[in-house]
């Protein structure tokens, strides 16, 4: 190409056309290196642009030239790759030389010719349009080859359907005329056919016509006006050729290196074509085999093409060849190969092949015009394959079907007319044209109706989806797109068109409908389907197949199968049961119709994890999910005793879900040996019993001992009334007197049982009320053994000297006790602490108590603890715990106090922990409903909120804690410094100031009762009452209730923070000199996350309103009874909608608990006179005195 003389390289470059130059494919490939950033460096010289771009393998150095002759000037482009001129190299350096224009400021724009529609800018082969989509590193790339570089032009064309393959000529000059320089003659393409045999395909040659060697070229171009369009120019070039063969005379090979081909009249497209295949011709020095792209190529861009073949006249002696010339036109569609039916007379049919245009399926009359296929056909190219015949070059749709077509003719008689009409010929109809004279097909659209083929085989399930279309079945795999079907008149048809998008769309949802369904590999054709490993066939045809038959699928081959059949009878349940002293034997089994299975199939199928049971017939029968629930329960617990599974009498609960389900009618019986009811059909889904519940029918002699079971058992649970001792002191409250009752129900059924009321709420009490009546009416021969913690041994001894005082008890804890256990026989209870039981189990296991009661039973809730394993090894003909907490961290500290209780109710650890301890830890509600049905007789439990009406509105309750080691030591010291210094004061000429002496000595003793932290930084000692305190909050925060924490010492609320903050429980705080009080009190009014208050009595003991706490803890005694009923009113008041209960702490043997005495004595002065400390000394007598620093 030439242009004006001054313009710059720079210039020529940032308005090239790369589509003069190159190809698409070339350009596309030269955009991806581009964007790889492979151009490593460019040089700009006076008209030399320098450019090194990576190859596969090495660099490559490219050469941009602006050369210059005379008035104009030309581009050229040389590459050191491989492949020469005109490659991706140069392309990906003219855009890298653009881009660099761009950054100094220099418009840069890619030039196309005009276009008009459908032009090649809008082409995915045009620069403008290629989408870069950078390589992945991981891709390999092939080396680079003359021939890889054609493979590539290829396959690059085959995919981008918009380059032109059709027509004969490209629309891109029909835009503007323009103006034409003077050519010397034309180029035009030969289509010759293969010279040697060997060769398969024509060869393509590019000639040159001169203007001066073939006067009538001469004359067109002459005559030709400049502003006329070049596209019509080449039409006239055309129709003159084909007019006048003589130019075949003047044919001359075109030079590419010694001509310009700009100067041969070509348009831009048409120059970068031949400039493709010349370059290819270069390569491979020799004429160019005819690839099918290059065919496209050269027709789209306006390049004549011509076919000659040389032809030997039969009267030619000296056997001279005549070359005969025909111009070749493109078809632009594919044609299909057919069928064409001649009618003879006498009824017969003449079929040949034929190939036809574009066809739709069923037309006929349509297809009269074609091309016979009788004489072959010529295949002019490959890649893709061209093939030629009258004069046309076109495609082939359905090629497979040339190789039977080609050539091929077959005349029929009558009689095989009459069979090729109604038996191959509706055959033919949907996939291949047919034309005829008689022939008329009627066209239907029908929907689809999808089914199912079930069937087995080596690998398993196998499902085959075929397609329903009135009365005619596909398969999914079949390629034909219709059915046909002959009508009563002759060469009359009904064509059922299929849906193809709507199969597929059924394809798919199959697909989806479960994870476990794939599509089957080959040789399995599409619309085959297998299930994964981890899909049993069961589950699939109970609860996949089902849901196929609901939306419409038909399922067929079910009742066929053999290794994965089911049997879809309602299953109907039976059982026997036989009872003993304290256990009973289990029979039974399921029916599926005429089919039996027993109980211990059943629960071997259950063990390991199937739904399902082989039956006689080879069918499966299928358990219902709530069966298997309630079977797994029997297998944890039963064991086989032949054909019997044994129970302990406690298990009862385990058969009885299933008795709601058994029928003593016989004719139940018979209605369900005889039901046919249940179809086969997979829409019955899942047997009906898993949604009706556990429905079955048994014969009478089948539930034979079961009334019997079942009546034992309610009787087992009813509690009977049993009269209130004489010599209890006190008054239970209705919920109390039902717990008494139900202590006496464990007895009697001789199973113990955990009494696990809300704190507060009297468990004590009922217990002691329990004691004193065993001894009125049945008194035991063996002691009573209560094992507490070290805390609440006073406060027992304290409830029953005042509610039972008949019932003798022995202090079994210290230094003293006894080393004879005989010497138990002459008490009603021995109490002891879980230290002193650890330490003394030998001893104590060897002696038969009359029941083991463990309070605060926290100590035995770990199964591994020493102390559980010492308190289940005691010897005991009765059993109880008492605890507010059965259970606060996991369903094994449930199990560990049933351990100590009745270890045959929850079985050996390792099992309960293998099942249901872990399916409840895994959030198993089923589970968990099996264990409460178990332990339900056997636990009673009731909260505040329960009973709160037969609850008074406040309650109060004292709490005893004894000092021990160097707390009690330092108590007994000071208080003996005390009373001397007391004693000789008193005794002297002044014992006014006694006084003085007695308030201090009150005041030391008092906070050593409390903390001995609080006497002179004692912080070494422990404290009692500290430790009570701690174990009342740890079981309050457990139950989720709220308390307030009062004490008249500041010192000792900060003591007590201390150890709330080691053991991370939030609280609020109040004493003197809290600034936020306000904002104190409405956080622990509305944050129930805030468990406790601290709060000091002179502070917070009036005009404070906390109703949102449960209870009040009275830290150390107050002279004056008055003040502690206000520190509890601050709950207790208008508002609080629950009651109130009032905890006071009180170290045992100190001047704590002489306060109390001294407040019950004096409690008319106290009330109403006493306000302070300092005025109880006003009110004291000298014996008074000496009774508080008394030992």
């Amino acid at each position: 190409m030439s242009d004006s003389k001054d313009a710059s390289i720079d210039e020529r470059l940032r308005s090239i056309d790369l589509n003069a130059y190159f190809d698409s494919m070339i350009i596309g490939r030269g955009v991806r290196y581009y964007n790889e950033r492979r151009v490593r460096k460019v040089v700009f010289a006076p008209d030399q642009i320098l450019g090194t771009v990576q190859g596969q393998d090495q660099h490559y150095q490219v050469s941009l030239n602006l050369y210059r002759e005379g008035k104009k000037s030309f581009l050229h482009f040389t590459c050191t790759c491989p492949y020469g001129n005109y490659c991706k190299h140069m392309v990906a350096t003219i855009l890298k030389v653009q881009e660099i224009l761009l950054q100094k400021g220099i418009s840069s724009s890619l030039r196309v010719a005009p276009r008009t529609q459908d032009t090649a800018m809008n082409r995915p082969g045009h620069i403008d349009s290629i989408r870069v989509n950078p390589r992945d590193p991981g891709d390999r790339v092939e080396k680079e080859t003359p021939f890889t570089q054609l493979k590539e032009f290829s396959r690059t064309l085959r995919e981008i359907p918009s380059i032109p393959a059709m027509g004969s000529g490209s629309e891109e000059n029909l835009s503007k005329p323009e103006k034409r320089r003077k050519i010397k003659g034309v180029i035009l393409g030969i289509l010759a056919p293969p010279y040697y045999l060997y060769e398969a395909y024509c060869t393509l040659g590019i000639y040159k016509v001169s203007v001066s060697h073939w006067s009538p070229l001469a004359e067109l171009v002459s005559a030709w006006p400049p502003e006329a369009l070049q596209e019509e120019f080449w039409k006239q070039v055309r129709i003159l050729f084909q007019e006048d063969t003589s130019w075949v005379k003047t044919l001359t090979p075109m030079n590419f290196r010694k001509e310009n081909p700009e100067e041969w009249g070509l348009t831009e497209a048409g120059l970068g074509a031949v400039y493709l295949l010349a370059q290819y011709e270069r390569t491979n020095r020799r004429s160019i085999d005819l690839k099918g792209t290059m065919l496209s190529l050269l027709f789209s861009t306006g390049v004549p093409l011509f076919f000659w073949k040389d032809y030997e006249e039969p009267a030619s002696r000296s056997h001279s060849r005549k070359r005969l010339v025909f111009p070749l036109e493109m078809i632009s569609e594919p044609y299909i190969g057919g069928i064409r039916i001649h009618h003879q007379e006498g009824g017969g049919v003449r079929l040949e092949g034929a190939l036809y245009p574009s066809w739709e399926q069923g037309t006929a009359n349509d297809l009269l015009d074609g091309i016979s296929l009788h004489k072959g056909l010529l295949k002019v190219a490959s890649d893709p394959n061209w093939y030629m015949a009258d004069g046309r070059v076109f495609r082939v749709q359905n090629e497979e079907a040339l190789h039977l077509l080609s050539g091929w003719s077959m005349e029929l008689s009558p009689q095989d007319t009459e069979r090729f009409r109604l038996e191959i010929l509706p055959g033919l109809l949907p996939v291949l044209p047919v034309s005829s004279s008689l022939l008329a097909v009627t066209r239907v659209q029908e929907k689809p109706i999808p089914r199912l083929y079930l069937s087995e085989d080596g690998e398993g399930l196998r499902l085959e989806l075929r397609f329903a279309y009135a009365g005619h079945e596909v398969g999914a795999s079949d390629p034909a797109e219709g059915t046909a079907t002959a009508t009563d008149e002759p060469w009359k048809y009904t064509l059922l068109l299929r849906d193809l998008e709507q199969e597929k769309r059924w394809a798919e949802w199959i697909l989806n409908q479960n994870p476990g369904l794939k599509k089957a590999p080959k040789p399995d054709p599409y619309g085959t389907y297998r299930l994964k490993k981890k899909l049993h066939p069961v589950d699939f045809l109970l609860y996949t197949l089902p849901l196929f038959a609901q939306e419409g699928v038909e399922i067929f081959g079910e009742e066929s199968l053999v290794h994965a059949r089911v049997n879809r009878h309602k299953p109907s349940l039976w059982m026997s049961v036989e009872s003993g002293i304290d256990w009973f034997d289990l029979k039974g089994g399921v029916r599926f119709g005429d089919q039996l299975c027993g109980l211990k199939e059943i629960l071997k199928a259950v063990q390991r994890g199937e739904r399902y049971v082989k039956l006689g017939d080879g069918s499966l029968g299928v358990l219902p999910a709530e069966w298997i629930r309630r079977f797994e329960d029997l297998e944890i617990f039963g064991q086989w005793k032949e054909e019997s599974l044994r129970f302990h009498s406690l298990h009862a609960p385990l058969v009885e879900p299933f008795w709601a389900g058994v029928q003593k009618a016989d004719s139940s019986v018979d209605a369900s040996s005889t039901q046919k009811g249940s179809s086969t059909n997979a829409a019955g889904g899942a047997p009906e019993a898993e949604v009706t519940g556990l429905a079955g029918a048994a014969s009478s002699a089948e539930v034979l001992g079961l009334a019997g079971l079942r009546k034992g058992l309610a009787e087992f649970r009813r509690i009977d009334p049993i009269p209130l001792p004489k010599d209890f002191f006190g008054t239970l409250r209705p919920y109390q007197v039902h717990g008494y009752h139900w202590l006496h129900f464990l007895r009697s059924v001789k199973v113990g049982g955990i009494l696990a009321d809300d704190m507060g709420l009297g468990k004590t009490i009922q217990v002691l009320a329990y004691l004193q009546s065993l001894k009125e009416i049945d008194p035991p021969a063996r002691a009573n053994l209560l094992v507490v913690p070290k805390s609440l041994v006073y406060n027992w001894q304290a409830e029953a000297s005042r509610f039972t005082p008949g019932l003798r008890f022995l202090e079994y804890m210290g230094q003293g006790r006894t080393e004879n256990v005989d010497e138990f026989d002459a008490y009603d209870v021995v109490i002891t602490t879980y230290a002193t039981m650890l330490r003394d189990v030998q001893k104590l296991k060897v002696y038969p108590f009359h029941h083991v009661i463990l309070d605060e039973s926290q100590a035995i809730k770990n199964p591994l603890a020493l102390s559980n394993r010492a308190a289940r090894s005691l010897q005991a003909e009765h059993r109880l715990v008492l605890t507010g907490t059965p259970m606060e961290n996991n369903i094994l500290e449930l199990w560990s106090q049933f351990a100590f209780l009745e270890p045959a109710l929850l079985g050996p650890l390792h099992r309960f922990r293998r099942t249901l301890g872990n399916r409840v830890e895994r959030g198993d509600k089923h589970a968990l409903e099996v264990i409460k049905a178990l332990i339900y007789p056997f636990l009673l439990r009731r909260t505040k909120k329960q009973v709160a009406p037969e609850l008074p509105p406040r309650m109060e309750e004292t709490l005893y804690a004894e000092l021990e080691g160097e707390q009690e030591k330092l108590y007994h010291a000071v208080r003996e410094q005390y009373r001397l210094e007391i004693e000789e004061l008193l005794a002297s000429s002044e014992p006014w100031l006694a006084r003085t002496k007695i308030l201090e000595g009150l005041l030391r003793l008092r906070q050593i009762a409390i903390h001995p932290s609080l006497y002179e930084g004692r912080k070494r000692f422990a404290s009692a009452k500290f430790l009570l305190l701690m174990d009342i909050l740890s079981t309050l925060r457990e139950e989720g209730l709220r308390g307030l924490i009062f004490s008249q010492f500041v010192e000792a609320l900060k003591l007590l923070r201390k150890e709330l903050d080691l053991r991370k429980i939030p609280y609020a705080y109040l004493d003197g000199q809290t600034q936020k009080r306000k904002e104190e009190v409405e956080r622990f009014q509305t944050d129930s996350s805030v468990p406790f208050f601290l709060i000091s009595l002179k502070a917070g003991g009036t005009g404070l309103n906390l109703t949102a706490a449960d209870y009040v803890l009275l830290l150390d005694p107050w002279w004056n009874p008055a003040v502690e009923a206000q520190a509890a009113d601050r709950t207790h008041r208008i508002g609080q909608d629950k009651p109130v209960f009032v905890y006071r702490f009180i170290a045992r043997g100190t001047v704590e608990e002489k306060i109390l005495l001294l407040q019950e004595k004096k409690r008319e002065i106290v009330s109403s006179v006493i306000r302070n400390e300092a005025g109880i000394f006003k009110s004291l007598s000298e014996e008074d005195i000496e009774a508080l620093f008394s030992r």
